[in-house]
């Protein structure tokens, strides 16, 4: 009978919790200038939330440092569902290109859906030789070190991408990074660097101009965005994957009735027309998860990049 009564209050005082967030404005971290990807999600998100809730969720943007200096202002902040944040896949990356960061993701954020997920995409200049992944490997095997590929950091996503695209197919390229991925499009369309993994969003409009060629997607499965693009593991590297997601987290100790809140509120959002469809343009397949699935796709994935990053020696110069 004390296990039933127990089991009630629980679930009252999670609803209790629920009903009594948000009383004040929601503050969404972004750990990106605006403009980018990150900043677009979480306005996305924080619009759909103003609506439903009738408080303000605003976005704000606290770049810098490798995404750290934002990432531990929430890991900071009060688990009161007042400080959230969107947090990339590529985060994962951060215990091993910073190990003496006091930062430990699993134990200091807590997840509560993941809101998209997006390949990036291996465009190639024009004057390259190459109309597949396949075509690509035997090139930089023709001629071991001559193909150049750009990145918008080192250890950033797209940077990692062609690393382990390097690493499974057993070839060398020379990698040349930016601050940022515009101007390492601005090299790549004039053909000062042979290629590069890029947000779909970004590569397709140089590809639809003929400045870019499309020669694959990094994961799995085809995306939504681009059903006409294969996967790199369908024109030449078998088992070549490398997905990229977006999550929405809050500091660790966010009350369960705010979490199932969110969460209830995120797999919504993501099944509206109206939210789907600008995603969808910029390259973004809508998605949800519960928070242990996105917990267990944070752990997969930081091991995944240690891997990458320890096999390959990568290190922030």
């Amino acid at each position: 009978m004390k296990s039933v009564i127990g089991v009630v209050l629980f679930c009252f005082s999670l609803i209790s919790v629920a009903q009594a967030y948000p009383t004040k404005t929601v503050r969404i971290v972004v750990t990106a200038a605006p403009g980018g990807s990150d900043d677009f999600m979480g306005r996305i998100i924080a619009k759909q939330l103003t609506d439903v809730t009738g408080k303000q969720f605003l976005v704000e943007n606290r770049p810098g440092g490798g995404a750290v200096i934002g990432r531990q202002y929430v890991a900071r902040a009060a688990p009161d569902g007042y400080t959230l944040i969107i947090a990339g896949s590529a985060m994962a990356a951060l215990p091993t290109l910073y190990p003496n960061v006091k930062l430990d993701l699993l134990r200091d954020f807590t997840p509560i859906s993941l809101f998209a997920t997006y390949p990036l995409m291996l465009v190639t200049h024009p004057t390259v030789p190459a109309k597949t992944a396949k075509d690509i490997i035997a090139l930089a095997k023709k001629q071991p070190g001559s193909l150049s590929f750009g990145s918008s950091g080192i250890g950033q996503g797209p940077h990692l991408a062609a690393e382990l695209f390097k690493s499974m197919a057993k070839i060398d390229m020379l990698h040349v990074a930016y601050k940022g991925s515009g101007p390492g499009y601005t090299d790549l369309m004039a053909g000062r660097i042979d290629l590069s993994f890029g947000v779909i969003a970004a590569a397709m409009q140089h590809v639809k101009t003929g400045k870019l060629r499309a020669l694959g997607v990094t994961s799995a499965k085809r995306t939504a965005a681009a059903m006409a693009i294969p996967t790199i593991a369908e024109t030449g590297l078998p088992g070549y994957d490398f997905p990229s997601w977006m999550g929405f987290y809050g500091p660790a100790g966010l009350p369960d009735g705010v979490v199932k809140l969110l969460n209830a509120e995120v797999k919504k959002m993501v099944t509206l027309k109206e939210v789907r469809e600008p995603m969808l343009d910029t390259g973004l397949d809508p998605a949800a998860s519960t928070p242990e699935e996105l917990r267990e796709m944070l752990r997969a994935n930081i091991d995944k990049l240690a891997r990458i990053i320890t096999s390959q020696n990568i290190k922030l110069e």
